[in-house]
């Protein structure tokens, strides 16, 4: 038995359209310090709950505790 000497993967890389190979090439994160520091806070303030998370889940635990008891 022998195995066949054909190339598996294509020769040609696939061509993208020119909108796609844009959307490749941005980073994701902005190249200055300043936008960087920004980006950073964001994320760190959307990472941790906020007080509002903390008061809907009482109020939530509170509407479901009177829910069961009824």
């Amino acid at each position: 038995m022998t195995l066949s000497e054909e190339n598996p993967f294509p020769e040609e890389p696939i061509r993208l359209p020119p909108a796609r190979r844009r959307r490749a090439r941005r980073s994701l994160v902005p190249p200055s310090a300043d936008e960087r520091a920004g980006l950073l806070a964001e994320l760190a303030r959307r990472a941790f709950p906020s007080f509002e998370f903390f008061l809907f889940s009482l109020l939530c635990g509170a509407i479901l505790g009177a829910g069961y008891i009824l």
